[in-house]
């Protein structure tokens, strides 16, 4: 809304009309809905005043100056019987007394930041203003409030209570369009805080806000110094346990406390923008995203002697069994009927295949070139099998593989030995807690059967939920990814295989109607625009490519690894030892008789 305030006995006339018009297209980064014309001497606006008014801002309409300005508003309306197209609302409010202060101090009841207040004045001095409106004492950072004197147009802010009143000659109103003399966009133009000092407040958490030699460092630390930096802002950090609790009295605790009493002017911090904590804070714009997954404490592997087995698939060893068989047969039959050999049998061709495709030993038939040559072609392709059995069997034996059980919420549904946990107060178990039976049906049977039953669900913060991971691995964590990087045993014990749930936006919080929140969100869209925020979010999360877990995921091959293959050995020993006693018996009785 622009509201339009005549100071001195104006006369509603052509021009005063021209310049609010060329005031109102002259602002880029405004969306004028009203005009709200206020006059000390104007019972009533005269139809030929009103008509002449409608005219000029038809003819606005149509100039090609004014026209994108005009396209960007909405609503359409009616005042008495004229209508017209300029998209604005004029109203006239009479009866405003002649004492200057009095007049000024209409604007106690007018939101001079969510409205633009014009004010002409062809009498007043700005000194004169100056000192009336301290004593208002009405003025932030972020008012619009606009005086006009001679077609010179001045701005009016106060960067807080303890600096002087600033008035700054942004432009001229010429005849047909607004000479700007500083930058268009309001932003840009305060954007120096002459060393403002900001309470600030954190609670550590790696990897975005954290102390590393002493210093602060980390993602959203960075952010920050280069919005204080830019802005010409000194910060003076403090220290919180939390993020905030929200108590069944309505109150908080933690940091959202901390900034919605005004105890700090702003926090530093990752903190998930939700419905909660907006009734109590003011958020600036998201910074960047942030996703959810299941993390879960990484199972030891299981030693089983199927894993001599699984080396190839079961259709591969179906297709092996029969071509050793009819290699075998084949074998046989090339020694019978080819080398004239009559007294080996089937078993002893099998056995002398077996081993050939081993490469345990060959046997001294075939005599024959071809039947050597074909022979020889066996044994190079069982070579090769051989070969790839040893290979895939070694790296399954010296590299720890393991099975993450619960990859999707609805394993933890099908799974009963798992119960999952979530930060309190967060978007994360907003994702749940808000959920319905239709709108989010696997989030929603999740919320009822875990969260709503077992008080250990809802976590404080990251490091007690990991802390009862390790305690009990039948506990698994819905949590920020980027948070859970950076915590000591990702990726090696605490492991993920799950897919991005949902994704949130960062953001600042604000002390409620905070005046600096409008400059940061600016600056925060132009350093997302820039790629400035990614770059900085990258530089942290790049360090963790390079973590391997290698060295604990490696190992040797000992007993426990190979134990089929003792089992085979004593069984066959066993089996020697009894074929032994029992030929040995025979041998005895044969000789007796």
């Amino acid at each position: 809304m622009l509201m339009v305030l005549l100071l001195v006995d104006v006369v509603l006339c052509n021009d005063m009309v021209q310049l609010t018009g060329l005031f109102v297209a002259g602002f880029k980064d405004y969306t004028v809905t009203d005009i709200v014309w206020i006059d000390s001497d104007l019972e009533e606006l005269e139809d030929q005043r009103m008509e002449e008014s409608i005219l000029f801002y038809r003819r606005i309409k149509m100039d090609s100056h004014l026209n994108l300005v005009f396209q960007s508003l909405s609503t359409f309306q009616t005042i008495g019987n004229y209508s017209y197209d300029g998209d604005m609302t004029l109203y006239v409010i009479p009866k405003v007394t002649n004492d200057f202060l009095s007049r000024l101090k209409y604007l106690e009841s007018v939101d001079l930041v969510n409205n633009v207040v014009l004010i002409f004045s062809n009498v007043a001095t700005l000194d004169t203003m100056k000192d009336e409106m301290l004593q208002l004492q009405l003025l932030r950072l972020d008012t619009q409030l606009y005086v006009v004197i001679n077609r010179t147009v001045v701005e009016w802010y106060q960067i807080s209570r303890d600096f002087p009143l600033k008035t700054i000659e942004i432009a001229q109103l010429g005849r047909d369009e607004m000479f700007w003399s500083q930058s268009q966009l309001t932003w840009e133009r305060r954007d120096n805080l002459e060393e403002l000092t900001l309470r600030v407040g954190y609670a550590t958490a790696k990897p975005f806000i954290f102390e590393e030699n002493g210093n602060l460092t980390g993602i959203v630390y960075e952010i920050a110094e280069t919005l204080f930096s830019a802005l010409n802002i000194s910060a003076r950090y403090e220290e919180h346990e939390s993020y905030g609790t929200h108590l069944d009295n309505g109150t908080w605790l933690g940091l959202i406390g901390a900034v919605n009493r005004g105890e700090v002017d702003m926090a530093v911090q990752d903190m998930s923008i939700t419905h909660l904590r907006s009734k109590v804070v003011d958020f600036g714009i998201g910074m960047f995203e942030s996703s959810a997954r299941i993390f879960v404490m990484r199972p030891e592997k299981a030693i089983s002697w199927t894993t001599f087995i699984f080396v190839f698939s079961p259709d591969f060893w179906t297709c092996l069994g029969i071509g050793l068989l009819l290699v075998a047969i084949g074998f046989h039959l090339s020694l019978k009927f080819a080398e004239q050999i009559s007294h080996r049998n089937y078993i002893e061709s099998l056995c002398s295949t077996l081993m050939a495709v081993g490469g345990l030993s060959v046997p001294e038939a075939p005599v024959k070139l071809s039947s050597r040559i074909l022979f020889l072609s066996f044994c190079i392709f069982g070579a090769l099998v051989y070969w790839s059995y040893n290979a895939i069997l070694v790296s399954l034996l010296a590299i720890d593989k393991y099975n993450i059980p619960i990859k999707s919420l609805e394993d933890l549904l099908t799974n009963g030995r798992f119960r999952p946990m979530v930060l309190k107060d967060t978007a994360y178990s907003a994702y749940f807690t808000d959920s319905s039976h239709t709108q989010n049906k696997v989030a929603y049977e999740v919320n009822k059967e875990f969260f709503k039953k077992n008080p250990k669900a809802l976590q404080g913060s990251t490091k007690a939920a990991v802390d009862q991971m390790r305690l009990d691995e039948s506990y698994v964590f819905f949590a920020d990814r980027i948070s859970m990087m950076y915590v000591d045993g990702y990726p090696c014990s605490i492991v993920t295989e799950s897919r991005d749930y949902f994704k949130n936006y960062i953001g600042f919080p604000f002390t409620p109607g905070s005046p600096y929140i409008h400059l940061f969100n600016s600056k925060i869209l132009l350093m997302r625009q820039s790629g400035q925020i990614e770059k900085i979010k990258n530089s942290y999360l790049d360090v963790l490519t390079t973590i391997s877990c290698d060295t604990q995921n490696f190992k040797e091959i000992s007993y426990e690894n190979i134990f089929t293959a003792f089992v085979v050995l004593a069984c066959g020993i066993i089996f020697a030892l009894i074929l032994s006693f029992c030929e040995n018996r025979l041998r005895r009785l044969s000789f007796n008789m």
